[in-house]
């Protein structure tokens, strides 16, 4: 009994709780006119002033001064910006503000390190008159760039021969094609009207089309190419600092990719433009690769004028060493797996030597580039993947073998490859997807001019074809080099000449590519026929076979060969870079040198020395971008009379030499060139280090081998790769 009434009172229910005060509440209810009004919680103070929060009073957040300021009449100061603000926040915008300036403090003080002395003076210059951090790294990032794009373009539409500013008599035939080109017609014969036409403009876009010498030709025929830019809109959005950890200079490397693009693009091709722009804007790795971008990004840096130490590869502080570094060590990485970006890489790092005056050593990565190839099957056509991937192997395919064919015939070795490609590359007519296309635009103009790369792409793939064929009936082992076999040869190249598209005949060539693809059969030709001429059964066989006098042959190559070379310098120049012009202005002034020292009493005399300071003034231009230019000019200046030194100075306005710019040491080179009709020697048996007269000449070391190409102090251009590598992955992604 007492235990239930103890239950009972432990659960009797609580009592109700009365609904809360409300202010719509009638004022009727006497209870309800009684009861207070609730206060209201003040809100919370997000970030509490310094004064307050050092000594620990309550801070009511109230700006400009908080009540507790007021009372006590001190000053009121906040570190954030606005009462919305936390204190965490306005830590991580003043962190953020500081490595902002710290970083244009980094930049300041590099461009101090690095630029020349001119531009280092003028930031001095900015510092000490008050000028703002900031101010000083948004100028050096920037104001260069700004300053050229509001430079008005040079106005000088044609260059000037040396000595005698007309072309040379015997160049003026009638069977030279060349003279009835666009390019002579406005550029030799009418300069005037030329120029006047280059400073109006010109309309339409077809690259291909042809005029009669009353129209207003288009601009290609007007200005110099160097004048042009560049047109694409997948460059325009790349962004290549995500591919490379050397720059983060977005601006200045897409100008160096579109360098490349427009100087070497059409001549010196390893990999579709389009596809690896698409996947370097969609950060796709399968058709770009970081390998491959700082690879184009080191060959650029040759290209860029406003880069003053371009051709000094052995100097850590130029940007180009930085890239090739970087790609070297990439290409270490990348060993053991086969791939196509992999590949082109090596192609790139192939031509990066050979500028370098290092090809001894840059052939070893076209020979691994080779051997991925065989690995992929890319030669056989057993590359399997998606179409667009397919189509990619193929494209590279032919790319490995235009360049491996026509370094062999250079270079006067048997080709790595022995036959062409098993795909068939498609009609430019039918199918110019395939190709891809590059698009110039001039300088305040803005038409768009196509440079026909589907056309030139196939018939420098026609011609390798024949280059290699070539290079392997005269450099294999052992030589099939009879006169029936070299006979036909030279019919082969005859043939690709009659064969040439609409936008290729000479009488439309005009693009530095399309009129060194012009150079090409009269310098095989007379590479074939100079030294054989004095045979007298192969003389007889080029009688029957192509009905004309051997030596009128060799002749009309030689008329054809200069009269190229110099509407190309009288339209476009020389003091740009373009390295598979070297090769053709050596062998011109070579010939020259020949000319002059056998007939002294010729009326064509000053013609030769013409030609001859032209192509050394040609190759002294070149110099300034690359470090093997200098050595052929050299080696060209040493062979030269003093006359002809003298002339050659008084043109230019200055004594032009390179000896004491140049690495000898650092050459490694087989490059071959020809002295004269009769005679081939190695470059690098023409090179003497001036450190050479002091050694002792009885000492007899051994010649180094490629991979010690370089001084182990001297960085990237050391050694070539391994071929010893292991046995590589193939990555068909």
């Amino acid at each position: 009994m007492n235990n239930s009434s103890a239950n009972n009172a432990r659960f009797t229910p609580a009592r109700s709780l009365l609904p809360a005060f409300s202010p719509l509440t009638t004022a009727a209810s006497p209870t309800t006119a009684q009861t207070p009004a609730l206060a209201k919680r003040p809100s919370p103070v997000v970030s509490a002033c310094a004064v307050c929060r050092k000594r620990k009073s309550r801070c009511s957040g109230d700006r400009p001064r908080c009540t507790s300021c007021a009372r006590q009449k001190t000053d009121c100061l906040y570190d954030t910006d606005d009462a919305g603000e936390t204190a965490g926040q306005a830590a991580k915008r003043r962190l953020t503000s500081l490595q902002h300036r710290v970083s244009a403090y980094d930049r300041v003080f590099a461009a101090l390190q690095s630029r020349p002395e001119s531009d280092a003076a003028s930031i001095l210059s900015r510092i000490r008159q008050g000028h703002d951090v900031d101010a000083i790294a948004r100028h050096l990032s920037h104001g260069d760039l700004l300053l050229q794009m509001s430079l008005v373009p040079e106005s000088k539409y044609r260059y000037v021969f040396p000595v005698v500013d007309e072309m040379p008599a015997y160049l003026i035939r009638p069977d030279n094609p060349y003279l009835d080109s666009i390019v002579y017609e406005w550029t030799a014969r009418r300069p005037r009207d030329a120029d006047r036409s280059a400073g109006e403009g010109s309309s339409g876009v077809d690259g291909g089309s042809l005029h009669t010498a009353t129209e207003k030709p288009h601009e290609f025929y007007l200005k110099p190419y160097h004048a042009a830019e560049v047109v694409d809109v997948l460059l325009s959005a790349a962004q290549p600092s995500k591919w490379t950890e050397v720059s983060t200079d977005d601006v200045l490397m897409r100008r160096l990719l579109s360098r490349y693009f427009l100087v070497e693009y059409g001549g010196l091709t390893f990999f579709q433009k389009d596809y690896f722009l698409q996947d370097m804007v969609e950060m796709r790795r399968r058709l770009c690769s970081s390998l491959l971008v700082n690879a184009a990004l080191a060959i650029a840096c040759f290209y860029e004028p406003a880069l003053s130490n371009r051709a000094e590869f052995w100097n850590p502080d130029s940007l180009g060493y930085r890239f090739i570094a970087e790609a070297r060590r990439l290409w270490e990485i990348e060993q053991g797996v086969s791939k196509l970006t992999t590949i082109q890489a090596g192609l790139v790092i192939n031509v990066i030597y050979n500028i370098c005056g290092v090809d001894r050593v840059g052939w070893s990565y076209t020979e691994r580039a080779a051997a991925m190839a065989r690995d992929l099957g890319l030669l056989q056509g057993l590359y399997r993947g998606s179409a667009r991937l397919c189509d990619a192997g193929n494209f590279t395919a032919w790319a490995l073998f235009n360049w491996q064919a026509m370094v062999s015939f250079s270079f006067h070795r048997p080709p790595l490859l022995c036959d062409p490609p098993a795909f068939t590359l498609p009609d430019p007519a039918e199918n110019p997807a395939w190709y891809g296309e590059l698009w110039i635009r001039y300088s305040l103009s803005e038409v768009q001019y196509p440079v026909q790369f589907a056309h030139l792409f196939k018939s420098l793939s026609e011609l390798a074809v024949v280059m290699n064929d070539a290079a392997s009936h005269l450099f294999g082992s052992p030589p099939r080099n009879s006169t029936a076999a070299l006979a036909a040869l030279c019919s082969r190249f005859t043939n690709w000449y009659n064969k040439l598209p609409g936008p290729l005949h000479p009488r439309n060539v005009a693009l530095p590519s399309q009129l060194k693809l012009q150079c090409v059969r009269p310098h095989s030709s007379l590479g074939i026929h100079t030294n054989r001429l004095t045979t007298a059964v192969y003389y007889d066989v080029l009688l029957d076979a192509f009905g004309v006098h051997p030596q009128n042959m060799v002749d009309h190559a030689r008329v054809c060969f200069e009269t190229l070379l110099r509407l190309y310098y009288l339209r476009h120049g020389a003091d740009r870079l373009d390295t598979t012009c070297n090769a053709f202005f050596l062998q011109q002034g070579f010939m020259c040198l020949k000319d002059l020292a056998t007939h002294p009493q010729s009326p064509s005399v000053a013609a030769w020395r013409s030609t001859l300071i032209l192509a050394a003034k040609c190759l002294y231009d070149q110099g300034g971008s690359a470090h093997f230019a200098r050595v052929l000019y050299q080696v060209l200046h040493d062979q030269m009379p003093a006359d002809a030194i003298a002339e050659l100075g008084r043109f230019a306005g200055t004594q032009m030499s390179w000896k004491d710019d140049i690495h000898y040491d650092e050459i490694r080179t087989e490059y071959v060139a020809s002295l004269n009709a009769r005679e081939l020697i190695r470059v690098g048996m023409l090179i003497e280090s001036p450190q050479e007269d002091l050694e002792d000449e009885s000492s007899d070391e051994a010649a180094p081998s490629s991979s010690q190409a370089f001084p182990s102090d001297h960085g990237y251009l050391s050694q070539g790769p391994s071929k010893d590598d292991a046995t590589p992955i193939v990555d068909r992604s």
